[in-house]
Protein backbone atom coordinates (compact mmCIF):
# COMPACT_ATOMS: atom_id res chain seq x y z
CA UNK A 1 0.00 0.00 0.00
CA UNK A 2 1.28 3.17 -1.12
CA UNK A 3 1.97 6.19 1.57
CA UNK A 4 -0.58 8.48 1.44
CA UNK A 5 2.46 11.29 2.01
CA UNK A 6 4.36 10.42 -0.94
CA UNK A 7 5.21 13.09 -2.90
CA UNK A 8 5.41 10.93 -6.12
CA UNK A 9 1.87 10.56 -6.93
CA UNK A 10 -0.69 12.55 -9.16
CA UNK A 11 -4.29 12.54 -8.50
CA UNK A 12 -5.90 9.73 -10.69
CA UNK A 13 -7.79 11.85 -13.30
CA UNK A 14 -9.41 10.60 -16.63
CA UNK A 15 -7.85 8.39 -18.75
CA UNK A 16 -4.52 8.89 -17.22
CA UNK A 17 -5.34 7.88 -13.81
CA UNK A 18 -7.17 4.45 -14.85
CA UNK A 19 -3.60 3.91 -16.58
CA UNK A 20 -1.46 4.94 -13.56
CA UNK A 21 -3.99 2.50 -11.26
CA UNK A 22 -3.63 -0.49 -13.86
CA UNK A 23 0.22 -0.15 -14.14
CA UNK A 24 0.03 -0.19 -10.09
CA UNK A 25 -2.71 -3.21 -9.69
CA UNK A 26 0.12 -5.07 -12.02
CA UNK A 27 3.25 -4.17 -9.93
CA UNK A 28 0.66 -5.46 -6.57
CA UNK A 29 0.61 -2.05 -5.22
CA UNK A 30 -2.36 0.81 -5.30
CA UNK A 31 -1.25 4.09 -6.85
CA UNK A 32 -0.64 7.10 -4.78
CA UNK A 33 -3.85 9.37 -5.25
CA UNK A 34 -2.22 12.37 -3.88
CA UNK A 35 0.69 14.62 -3.59
CA UNK A 36 2.04 16.10 -6.80
CA UNK A 37 4.26 14.31 -9.26
CA UNK A 38 2.93 12.88 -12.50
CA UNK A 39 3.19 9.64 -13.98
CA UNK A 40 4.64 8.99 -17.81
CA UNK A 41 1.55 8.26 -18.72
CA UNK A 42 0.13 11.72 -17.18
CA UNK A 43 2.45 13.66 -19.00
CA UNK A 44 2.02 11.56 -22.01
CA UNK A 45 -1.85 12.30 -22.20
CA UNK A 46 -1.02 16.11 -21.23
CA UNK A 47 1.71 16.78 -24.15
CA UNK A 48 -0.58 15.10 -26.35
CA UNK A 49 -3.25 17.55 -25.96
CA UNK A 50 -0.63 20.22 -26.17
CA UNK A 51 0.60 18.93 -29.77
CA UNK A 52 -2.76 18.70 -30.84
CA UNK A 53 -3.43 22.42 -29.85
CA UNK A 54 -1.34 23.17 -33.76
CA UNK A 55 -4.75 21.69 -35.25
CA UNK A 56 -6.69 23.82 -33.71
CA UNK A 57 -4.88 26.66 -35.59
CA UNK A 58 -5.02 25.11 -38.75
CA UNK A 59 -8.68 24.09 -38.48
CA UNK A 60 -10.34 27.54 -39.79
CA UNK A 61 -8.42 26.96 -42.89
CA UNK A 62 -9.51 24.26 -43.32
CA UNK A 63 -13.13 25.24 -42.63
CA UNK A 64 -12.78 27.98 -44.59
CA UNK A 65 -11.56 26.24 -47.43
CA UNK A 66 -8.50 27.85 -48.07
CA UNK A 67 -9.17 31.79 -46.79
CA UNK A 68 -6.65 33.49 -45.04
CA UNK A 69 -7.45 35.03 -41.20
CA UNK A 70 -7.07 38.68 -40.91
CA UNK A 71 -3.87 39.96 -39.37
CA UNK A 72 -4.88 41.72 -36.29
CA UNK A 73 -6.49 38.54 -35.49
CA UNK A 74 -2.88 36.58 -35.60
CA UNK A 75 -1.18 39.05 -33.89
CA UNK A 76 -3.89 39.01 -30.65
CA UNK A 77 -3.52 35.19 -30.39
CA UNK A 78 0.55 35.47 -30.80
CA UNK A 79 0.28 38.11 -27.66
CA UNK A 80 -2.12 35.90 -25.43
CA UNK A 81 0.16 32.96 -26.31
CA UNK A 82 3.29 35.53 -24.93
CA UNK A 83 0.99 36.54 -21.48
CA UNK A 84 0.76 32.80 -20.89
CA UNK A 85 4.34 31.52 -21.58
CA UNK A 86 6.03 34.53 -19.80
CA UNK A 87 3.38 33.75 -16.55
CA UNK A 88 4.36 30.17 -16.83
CA UNK A 89 8.09 30.57 -16.73
CA UNK A 90 8.37 32.59 -13.85
CA UNK A 91 6.30 30.15 -11.83
CA UNK A 92 9.10 27.33 -13.23
CA UNK A 93 11.65 30.15 -11.86
CA UNK A 94 10.58 30.32 -8.47
CA UNK A 95 9.56 26.52 -8.09
CA UNK A 96 13.18 25.99 -9.30
CA UNK A 97 14.52 27.95 -6.60
CA UNK A 98 12.04 26.48 -3.92
CA UNK A 99 13.58 23.03 -5.19
CA UNK A 100 16.96 23.47 -3.43
CA UNK A 101 15.81 25.61 -0.52
CA UNK A 102 15.73 29.32 -1.84
CA UNK A 103 19.01 29.43 -1.24
CA UNK A 104 21.76 32.11 -3.06
CA UNK A 105 23.66 28.85 -4.76
CA UNK A 106 19.64 27.72 -5.57
CA UNK A 107 19.38 30.78 -7.46
CA UNK A 108 22.08 31.04 -9.20
CA UNK A 109 21.52 27.30 -10.38
CA UNK A 110 18.27 29.08 -11.57
CA UNK A 111 19.42 31.62 -13.36
CA UNK A 112 22.11 29.46 -15.06
CA UNK A 113 19.61 27.29 -16.23
CA UNK A 114 17.91 30.50 -17.62
CA UNK A 115 21.12 31.11 -19.72
CA UNK A 116 21.40 27.91 -21.02
CA UNK A 117 17.92 27.89 -22.08
CA UNK A 118 17.99 30.98 -23.92
CA UNK A 119 21.38 30.07 -25.49
CA UNK A 120 19.94 26.55 -26.89
CA UNK A 121 17.38 28.42 -28.59
CA UNK A 122 19.53 30.98 -29.97
CA UNK A 123 22.01 28.39 -31.38
CA UNK A 124 19.32 26.24 -32.56
CA UNK A 125 18.05 29.17 -34.41
CA UNK A 126 21.31 29.77 -35.43
CA UNK A 127 22.02 26.40 -36.72
CA UNK A 128 18.43 26.36 -38.54
CA UNK A 129 19.14 29.92 -40.16
CA UNK A 130 15.81 31.24 -38.19
CA UNK A 131 12.39 31.09 -39.48
CA UNK A 132 13.05 34.22 -41.95
CA UNK A 133 16.07 33.02 -43.77
CA UNK A 134 13.63 29.42 -44.30
CA UNK A 135 10.89 31.33 -45.93
CA UNK A 136 13.19 32.96 -47.96
CA UNK A 137 14.36 29.48 -49.23
CA UNK A 138 10.82 28.64 -49.51
CA UNK A 139 9.90 31.42 -51.64
CA UNK A 140 12.80 31.58 -53.66
CA UNK A 141 12.27 31.00 -57.57
CA UNK A 142 11.65 27.32 -59.02
CA UNK A 143 9.43 26.06 -61.23
CA UNK A 144 10.34 22.77 -61.19
CA UNK A 145 7.17 20.55 -59.06
CA UNK A 146 9.78 18.24 -57.45
CA UNK A 147 11.92 21.74 -56.34
CA UNK A 148 8.85 22.77 -55.21
CA UNK A 149 8.02 19.78 -52.93
CA UNK A 150 11.50 19.97 -51.26
CA UNK A 151 11.51 23.92 -50.53
CA UNK A 152 8.19 23.01 -48.48
CA UNK A 153 9.65 20.41 -46.91
CA UNK A 154 12.12 22.02 -45.46
CA UNK A 155 9.98 25.05 -44.18
CA UNK A 156 7.86 22.11 -42.49
CA UNK A 157 11.84 20.62 -41.10
CA UNK A 158 12.73 24.20 -39.67
CA UNK A 159 8.85 24.56 -37.87
CA UNK A 160 9.31 20.66 -36.71
CA UNK A 161 12.71 20.86 -35.20
CA UNK A 162 11.57 24.28 -33.55
CA UNK A 163 9.01 22.21 -31.52
CA UNK A 164 11.92 20.36 -29.54
CA UNK A 165 13.00 22.85 -27.55
CA UNK A 166 9.72 23.54 -26.34
CA UNK A 167 8.98 19.89 -25.68
CA UNK A 168 11.67 19.48 -23.74
CA UNK A 169 10.80 22.50 -21.39
CA UNK A 170 7.57 21.22 -20.58
CA UNK A 171 8.69 17.47 -20.10
CA UNK A 172 11.34 18.95 -17.23
CA UNK A 173 8.54 21.19 -15.65
CA UNK A 174 6.36 18.13 -15.09
CA UNK A 175 9.38 16.51 -12.17
CA UNK A 176 9.44 18.81 -10.21
CA UNK A 177 7.98 18.74 -5.95
CA UNK A 178 4.83 20.22 -7.42
CA UNK A 179 4.79 18.13 -10.77
CA UNK A 180 1.84 17.72 -12.20
CA UNK A 181 0.33 21.31 -11.44
CA UNK A 182 3.18 22.82 -12.73
CA UNK A 183 3.66 20.64 -15.24
CA UNK A 184 0.09 21.22 -16.93
CA UNK A 185 0.31 24.50 -16.25
CA UNK A 186 3.90 25.31 -18.74
CA UNK A 187 1.47 22.43 -20.90
CA UNK A 188 -1.68 24.74 -21.27
CA UNK A 189 0.79 27.80 -22.05
CA UNK A 190 2.98 25.93 -24.90
CA UNK A 191 -0.88 24.31 -25.62
CA UNK A 192 -2.02 28.17 -25.98
CA UNK A 193 1.38 29.14 -28.28
CA UNK A 194 0.92 25.88 -30.63
CA UNK A 195 -2.52 27.66 -31.64
CA UNK A 196 -1.14 30.43 -33.80
CA UNK A 197 1.94 28.77 -34.46
CA UNK A 198 0.05 26.14 -36.09
CA UNK A 199 -2.14 28.68 -38.10
CA UNK A 200 0.48 30.39 -39.58
CA UNK A 201 1.86 27.25 -40.19
CA UNK A 202 -1.08 25.95 -42.72
CA UNK A 203 -1.21 29.88 -44.03
CA UNK A 204 2.40 29.80 -45.37
CA UNK A 205 1.76 25.87 -46.68
CA UNK A 206 -1.95 27.05 -47.79
CA UNK A 207 0.05 29.82 -50.11
CA UNK A 208 2.80 27.26 -51.29
CA UNK A 209 -0.33 25.37 -53.00
CA UNK A 210 -0.95 22.55 -50.56
CA UNK A 211 -4.78 22.08 -49.91
CA UNK A 212 -6.42 23.30 -46.64
CA UNK A 213 -6.75 19.50 -45.39
CA UNK A 214 -3.14 18.61 -46.06
CA UNK A 215 -2.02 22.26 -44.27
CA UNK A 216 -4.03 21.29 -41.19
CA UNK A 217 -2.49 17.76 -40.99
CA UNK A 218 1.07 19.06 -41.54
CA UNK A 219 0.32 21.75 -39.35
CA UNK A 220 -0.67 19.14 -36.23
CA UNK A 221 2.32 16.93 -37.04
CA UNK A 222 4.66 19.91 -36.94
CA UNK A 223 4.34 19.88 -33.12
CA UNK A 224 4.10 16.38 -32.67
CA UNK A 225 8.09 16.06 -31.92
CA UNK A 226 6.32 18.27 -28.32
CA UNK A 227 5.21 15.31 -27.11
CA UNK A 228 8.00 12.74 -28.60
CA UNK A 229 10.71 14.89 -26.59
CA UNK A 230 8.46 15.74 -23.38
CA UNK A 231 8.45 11.81 -21.93
CA UNK A 232 11.83 11.48 -22.33
CA UNK A 233 13.14 14.48 -20.95
CA UNK A 234 10.84 14.07 -17.88
CA UNK A 235 12.52 10.56 -17.07
CA UNK A 236 15.72 12.61 -16.96
CA UNK A 237 14.78 14.80 -14.84
CA UNK A 238 13.61 12.84 -12.42
CA UNK A 239 16.83 10.59 -12.59
CA UNK A 240 18.98 13.56 -12.03
CA UNK A 241 16.68 15.41 -8.61
CA UNK A 242 19.43 17.64 -7.79
CA UNK A 243 20.12 19.33 -10.92
CA UNK A 244 16.22 19.55 -10.94
CA UNK A 245 16.87 23.64 -10.67
CA UNK A 246 19.04 23.95 -13.49
CA UNK A 247 16.43 21.74 -15.74
CA UNK A 248 13.36 23.98 -14.33
CA UNK A 249 15.64 27.11 -14.98
CA UNK A 250 16.64 25.77 -18.61
CA UNK A 251 13.22 25.62 -19.50
CA UNK A 252 12.03 28.51 -18.51
CA UNK A 253 14.95 29.90 -20.49
CA UNK A 254 13.70 28.67 -23.52
CA UNK A 255 10.54 30.10 -23.44
CA UNK A 256 11.01 33.32 -22.00
CA UNK A 257 13.70 33.44 -25.07
CA UNK A 258 10.77 32.45 -27.82
CA UNK A 259 8.55 34.98 -26.21
CA UNK A 260 10.88 38.10 -26.33
CA UNK A 261 12.65 37.58 -29.38
CA UNK A 262 10.36 35.95 -31.73
CA UNK A 263 6.96 36.48 -30.66
CA UNK A 264 6.25 40.04 -29.01
CA UNK A 265 8.12 41.75 -32.61
CA UNK A 266 5.90 39.96 -34.80
CA UNK A 267 2.66 40.46 -32.57
CA UNK A 268 3.30 44.40 -32.24
CA UNK A 269 4.03 44.21 -35.87
CA UNK A 270 0.54 43.09 -36.74
CA UNK A 271 -1.70 43.98 -34.05
CA UNK A 272 -0.33 47.42 -32.56
CA UNK A 273 1.80 47.37 -29.03
CA UNK A 274 -1.17 48.82 -26.95
CA UNK A 275 -3.24 45.74 -28.55
CA UNK A 276 -0.07 43.31 -28.08
CA UNK A 277 0.35 44.78 -24.32
CA UNK A 278 -3.79 44.99 -23.33
CA UNK A 279 -4.25 41.18 -24.55
CA UNK A 280 -1.35 39.40 -22.79
CA UNK A 281 -1.97 41.37 -19.51
CA UNK A 282 -5.37 39.78 -20.01
CA UNK A 283 -3.91 36.16 -20.66
CA UNK A 284 -1.45 36.48 -17.90
CA UNK A 285 -4.81 37.25 -15.19
CA UNK A 286 -6.34 34.23 -16.86
CA UNK A 287 -3.53 32.08 -16.88
CA UNK A 288 -3.00 32.88 -13.16
CA UNK A 289 -7.03 32.63 -11.95
CA UNK A 290 -6.93 28.98 -13.89
CA UNK A 291 -3.98 28.29 -11.49
CA UNK A 292 -5.63 29.42 -8.40
CA UNK A 293 -8.97 27.22 -9.51
CA UNK A 294 -6.78 24.31 -10.18
CA UNK A 295 -5.28 24.82 -6.10
CA UNK A 296 -8.61 25.38 -4.94
CA UNK A 297 -9.72 21.98 -6.62
CA UNK A 298 -6.87 19.94 -5.84
CA UNK A 299 -5.91 21.64 -2.96
CA UNK A 300 -3.32 24.30 -2.45
CA UNK A 301 0.19 25.28 -0.40
CA UNK A 302 3.93 25.01 -0.83
CA UNK A 303 5.13 22.81 -3.96
CA UNK A 304 5.42 19.29 -2.64
CA UNK A 305 2.71 19.38 -0.04
CA UNK A 306 -0.23 17.34 0.35
CA UNK A 307 -3.05 17.73 -2.15
CA UNK A 308 -6.75 17.51 -1.05
CA UNK A 309 -9.29 17.19 -2.85
CA UNK A 310 -11.75 19.68 -1.84
CA UNK A 311 -14.45 18.84 -4.54
CA UNK A 312 -16.07 15.57 -5.40
CA UNK A 313 -19.14 13.96 -7.10
CA UNK A 314 -20.62 15.21 -10.03
CA UNK A 315 -17.53 18.50 -10.38
CA UNK A 316 -14.85 15.71 -10.21
CA UNK A 317 -16.82 13.19 -12.68
CA UNK A 318 -16.80 16.34 -15.20
CA UNK A 319 -12.77 16.81 -14.69
CA UNK A 320 -12.38 13.57 -15.21
CA UNK A 321 -14.35 13.45 -18.15
CA UNK A 322 -13.19 16.48 -19.46
CA UNK A 323 -9.73 14.91 -19.52
CA UNK A 324 -10.10 11.75 -21.01
CA UNK A 325 -12.43 13.33 -24.01
CA UNK A 326 -9.62 15.89 -24.69
CA UNK A 327 -7.07 13.19 -24.94
CA UNK A 328 -9.46 11.13 -27.33
CA UNK A 329 -9.88 13.73 -29.70
CA UNK A 330 -6.23 14.85 -29.63
CA UNK A 331 -5.31 11.12 -30.67
CA UNK A 332 -7.74 10.81 -33.18
CA UNK A 333 -6.52 14.26 -34.88
CA UNK A 334 -2.98 12.81 -34.15
CA UNK A 335 -4.70 9.71 -36.08
CA UNK A 336 -6.12 11.46 -38.81
CA UNK A 337 -3.38 13.46 -39.72
CA UNK A 338 -1.36 10.18 -39.92
CA UNK A 339 -3.73 8.72 -42.25
CA UNK A 340 -4.05 12.07 -44.37
CA UNK A 341 -0.32 12.17 -44.82
CA UNK A 342 0.19 8.72 -45.78
CA UNK A 343 -2.72 9.29 -48.23
CA UNK A 344 -1.00 12.23 -49.78
CA UNK A 345 2.47 9.95 -50.10
CA UNK A 346 0.99 7.29 -51.77
CA UNK A 347 -1.37 9.88 -54.35
CA UNK A 348 2.41 11.89 -54.65
CA UNK A 349 4.27 8.32 -55.52
CA UNK A 350 1.39 7.26 -57.84
CA UNK A 351 1.76 10.66 -59.84
CA UNK A 352 5.80 10.55 -60.10
CA UNK A 353 4.84 6.69 -60.96
CA UNK A 354 2.53 8.48 -64.03
CA UNK A 355 4.51 10.90 -65.21
CA UNK A 356 7.73 8.43 -65.73
CA UNK A 357 5.84 6.22 -67.72
CA UNK A 358 4.11 8.78 -69.79
CA UNK A 359 7.75 9.98 -70.89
Amino acid sequence: MANAGDPYAEPMVGVVGELTADVAAAGGATAPASPACASVAFVFGCCLVMSAAAGLGALPLALSRGRALGARLEGVAHALACGVMLAASFGLIHDGQHEAGDSPQAALLVALGVCLGALFVRQCARWLEGQDAAEQLVSSSSSAEASAIRKTMLFLGVMTLHAFGEGSGVGVSFAGADGWRQGAAVAVAIGVHNVPEGAALSLVLAARGVGARDALAWATLSALPQTLVAVPAFLFARQILPALPLCMGFAAGTMIYLVVSDMVPEAVEKAGAETVGLSAVASICAFEAFRVLVDAYYGSGEPGGEVTMHAAGAASVLVDRAGSLAVACAAALVLWSLARMSGAAKRLHNKRLSAKLSV
